[in-house]
């Protein structure tokens, strides 16, 4: 029973990376000027040594698309057309704050400087459709070529219904300050839900409902909820939804509520939920922020089971990918990838140089040749030929900040870890 207090307290103190960039995405002009600004800081020409990988936000694919998927960092867009063995860099230096892939070739990404992007040959190239402004949410990890988004103030609720090509405004909504996640049914698309907030309880979720395209809008429910990372409904159920947040999931059997929140899951060690992808018939899978991993979950006559199947990263949102396939971003190892409908993942991250979310990471002094290098992610590396090669030590650390050695033994290292100082020799 302590040890689940200590856990409660941990998800509900922890930060969550997600909004922590969502934050960032306000100040993103000033994060423009600084990567702009990062290029004339010095007259060499730097080659990157590794490791590979880095903080991956978003995992883009689709279900027809075997080789062909997108990976979505706070300041860059890469792809792989080999299933993930190798990525190139597509988009630099924009702010991509969303990404889908309607159909295998068409995707979408919405960028810091509020154009939306669209690709038609599967993120080889990239043209502008729409300008908004202040992006908040879309549905863009529903996989359907009718998409919607949630921009500006008072919230305007956009609609496509080509894949992205050309955009209609639909309605507005003035009960709410900001919008957290919309969903709609695929197929159905005049039945959408949305959660928001109002600034002046972050505490409350409010979820609302519209059977017109978004034209008007009705209130349903409320959630205790301040963070909302996904909504997804059912597509064997579709009255069926479930919503990821700070507090835990909260799930729905009826289109108009109750959404109530689901105790089973912090028994089997699922405290934070960042997305949520349904995967049978009674059958989930869940990426999380503490504890870090992928969980699958059962339902077995009402209750939910959980089994954590992947635990050495804090991951982000998921995509399909393929027959079984599935990929999923994360926060220090690059893209995870499953081939057997998420029971087992592999580590994609051949020449895939992710830009950071909050930090670069940190590297230690190099006293001769010796050079240990911690993720954002909380994974230690080691070097003894000045970055030629790299040897992964430990992923036990979570959100790893900097690293130092002891002067006379360079395997002796100190290691910060959200104010944790943890001190060991190797």
């Amino acid at each position: 029973m302590q040890t689940l207090i200590v856990f409660f307290i941990l998800g509900i103190s922890i930060p969550n990376p997600f909004k922590l960039v969502r934050e960032l995405q306000a100040h993103k002009v000033l994060y423009r000027e600084e990567r702009i600004n990062d290029q004339y800081r010095s007259p060499w020409n730097w080659t990157f040594v590794g490791p590979e990988g880095g903080e991956v936000l978003w995992a883009v694919s689709h279900p027809n698309s075997n080789g062909s998927a997108l990976a979505i960092t706070i300041g860059d867009v890469w792809r792989t057309t080999d299933g993930g063995a190798n990525w190139e860099l597509v988009l630099p230096d924009i702010w991509p704050q969303a990404g889908m892939m309607s159909t295998p070739a068409t995707g979408i990404v919405v960028d810091g400087g509020e154009q939306v992007l669209i690709t038609l040959d599967a993120g080889q190239n990239w043209t502008p459709v729409h300008n908004c402004y202040d992006f908040q949410t879309g549905t863009f990890d529903v996989i359907d070529t009718v998409i919607y988004f949630v921009d500006s103030f008072p919230l305007r609720v956009w609609q496509s219904t080509n894949s992205g090509l050309t955009w209609q405004l639909r309605g507005t909504i003035d009960s709410l300050d900001y919008a957290d996640a919309i969903a709609h049914i695929p197929g159905a698309p005049s039945w959408i839900w949305l959660v928001g907030h109002n600034s002046s309880n972050d505490s409350i979720a409010y979820i609302l409902n519209s059977q017109d395209y978004g034209a008007t809008w009705t209130f349903i429910d409320t959630i205790i909820a301040s963070d909302i990372n996904d909504f997804q409904q059912d597509p064997w159920d579709i009255w069926h939804t479930m919503i990821c947040t700070d507090r835990g999931i909260y799930q729905a059997t009826s289109g108009t509520g109750p959404w109530s929140l689901m105790a089973e899951p912090f028994i089997y060690g699922l405290y934070q939920p960042v997305d949520l992808e349904f995967i049978g018939n009674d059958t989930v899978l869940v990426s999380s922020v503490l504890n870090p991993g992928i969980f699958i979950g059962v339902n077995n006559f009402g209750i939910w089971f959980f089994n954590q199947v992947e635990n050495r990263e804090v991951c982000g949102k998921m995509s399909p990918g393929g027959v079984n396939t599935f990929y999923c971003g994360s926060l220090g190892q690059g893209v995870f990838k499953s081939t057997d409908k998420g029971q087992t993942w592999s580590i994609q991250k051949n020449n895939l140089y992710a830009q950071t979310l909050i930090s670069r990471g940190a590297a230690s002094q190099v006293p001769d040749s010796t050079l240990y290098f911690v993720e954002f992610g909380g994974n230690v590396y080691q070097t003894s030929d000045w970055g030629a090669n790299w040897a992964e030590l430990q992923d036990f650390l979570f959100y790893g900040s900097a690293i130092e050695t002891a002067p006379t033994d360079p395997n002796f290292i100190i290691v910060s870890a959200l104010n944790i100082a943890v001190v060991g020799k190797l």
